[in-house]
């Protein structure tokens, strides 16, 4: 009813007048409470807390939301909640009126968690990056919960958090491995006999590279370029380092078996060993940077 609805919006607008002065004094001390926060800093927050609480209606979690819409990073909720109110177990803090603030930042871990198994790579580097952001964002989510929140096995959050993070890892893992597969389609490989039964693999140069199969490759490598800073938390950095590493060495044989095509093979295989380079070179940068990329391209115009 339109009636009911403006009351409603008039009661939290004065709810809002009422909180100011406690917000504007928290606001203020806001970056200091998200750090490592001084006795005497803690004990401001649980004050100003105290305070909102004391104007009745859920002044707390009002307070909460309030600050909440000033965080870049939506997670450290967290931690203003276990500076003001202690750490709880998620079994009390669901039940409370803080409760929204868990069950919307755990609908967005198993979103991002969601989102990275989702990702085959298609959709070339930005797509790639974009991934890497939702395993940073999840990552951090899962290490806010696990430290500031007393998580219970058979709580009401706990379990989530444990699978989101199951999923996390298990979908990272997914797309490293799936990394190793692309670049093989990407730049494929065929076997050469050498001296009698020594077979080594050399660059299959049947077609030209296929736009989309490279976008794929770069994809997954820039997927796996920009997880690096949550390799370790995560769990996966032994994988990742392992896929890299690999990565790196394939790359290294290619490029100098191409740049030997395209010096010693007929005008065609130079040719297109010299697109291979080319479609290489974004590939080195990913895993190598920028200055190994442009190594590549400078052989491959000289060659």
């Amino acid at each position: 009813m339109p009636g009911a609805t403006a009351g409603r919006m008039s009661d939290q607008g004065d709810r809002l007048l009422e909180l100011g002065p406690v917000a504007v004094r928290a606001l203020a001390q806001l970056p200091a409470w998200l750090g490592r926060p001084t006795a005497d800093q803690a004990a401001a927050a649980r004050l100003a807390f105290r305070d909102a609480e004391a104007l009745g209606d859920g002044g707390g979690a009002l307070l909460l939301r309030v600050l909440a819409g000033r965080l870049a990073e939506p997670w450290t909720v967290l931690r203003l909640i276990a500076l003001m109110h202690g750490r709880s177990s998620d079994r009390f803090l669901a039940a409370s009126e803080l409760a929204w603030f868990g069950d919307k930042l755990l609908d967005d871990l198993e979103a991002q968690a969601a989102a990275v198994g989702g990702f085959d790579g298609e959709g070339g580097p930005g797509a790639g990056r974009a991934a890497a952001d939702a395993v940073s964002r999840a990552a951090a989510t899962i290490r806010e919960f696990e430290t500031f929140i007393e998580l219970k096995r058979d709580g009401p959050w706990g379990p989530r958090v444990a699978r989101a993070k199951r999923a996390l890892a298990e979908a990272v893992e997914g797309r490293l491995t799936g990394l190793e597969r692309a670049v093989s389609v990407a730049f494929p490989l065929r076997p050469e006999r050498v001296a009698g039964r020594l077979v080594r693999s050399v660059p299959r140069l049947g077609a030209d590279p296929d736009v989309d199969t490279v976008g794929r490759a770069e994809a997954l490598a820039t997927f796996a370029a920009e997880t690096a800073s949550t390799a370790v938390d995560g769990g996966f950095g032994s994988l990742r380092a392992k896929v890299l590493e690999g990565l790196r060495e394939r790359l290294a044989h290619y490029v100098e078996d191409l740049v030997g095509i395209a010096h010693t093979g007929d005008v065609e295989a130079a040719a297109r060993a010299r697109r291979y380079l080319q479609a290489a070179a974004g590939l080195v940068g990913l895993v190598e940077g920028g200055k190994a990329a442009e190594v590549v391209r400078r052989r491959a115009a000289a060659a």
